[in-house]
């Protein structure tokens, strides 16, 4: 119990911390303050005089970091867009990972969608790679996008023409001889995505990647 509230406070923020401590030093304060027998008129003013202070104190830190939100918000819509391209092939996963985590990074992306988007992303990446063109050299666009809902990762590809989130949700319950091969990549990528979206345009493959977010402090 006491590791789980020590985990909930670490999450929250300064100007809440702050609130949170000054509220239990207060009470704290006042309870010494009235086990005392001197209680008089300007006693109790000093205590109403440390009570605003505190409350000062906390609002002065909420708007601060209302303010400093705000500020990253601006900067980074300017660089909301990021792009790479890619030739169609295994070996440059490892480019794309890096590509990714640093534009997350770089985006305020919590580590638990990151780690949940580089698995959809190398599942994507593999089968663009693996079914796409019938001939060596083919490319991937990759373009990330910073919005209000969340972060969103495009896949493009000029390969044959080909939508798999139609392949048939697999029997996960089966016995493995009974199982059809494939898809289950995709059925991965669906339950750790909050949403795929596939269109195909200008002669392009085009899966999108939605995922929910929470800005890292």
């Amino acid at each position: 119990m006491m590791n789980a509230l020590r985990l909930w406070f670490n999450r929250q923020s300064l100007s809440f911390k702050f609130s949170i401590l000054s509220c239990v030093f207060f009470v704290l304060f006042c309870v010494i303050f009235f086990m005392c027998k001197n209680v008089n008129f300007f006693n109790s003013l000093a205590l109403f005089g440390v009570f605003v202070l505190f409350i000062l104190i906390c609002i002065y830190l909420i708007c601060k970091e209302k303010k400093q939100t705000t500020a990253d918000s601006k900067s980074l819509s300017s660089t909301s867009f990021s792009n790479l391209t890619l030739e169609a092939d295994n070996k440059n996963l490892p480019q794309l990972f890096d590509f990714l985590t640093h534009d997350m990074n770089q985006k305020l992306v919590d580590k638990e969608t990151q780690f949940k988007l580089i698995m959809v992303a190398e599942e994507i990446f593999s089968n663009i790679a693996q079914y796409a063109y019938a001939q060596p050299g083919g490319t991937v666009d990759i373009t990330t996008r910073l919005l209000a809902e969340g972060y969103v990762v495009c896949f493009a590809d000029k390969g044959k023409k080909f939508n798999p989130l139609k392949n048939k949700t697999p029997n996960i319950k089966a016995d493995i001889k009974d199982r059809n091969i494939g898809g289950l990549g995709v059925f991965l990528s669906k339950k750790l995505s909050d949403k795929i979206e596939y269109t195909h345009q200008n002669g392009q493959n085009i899966l999108t990647v939605h995922m929910h977010i929470k800005k890292t402090n």
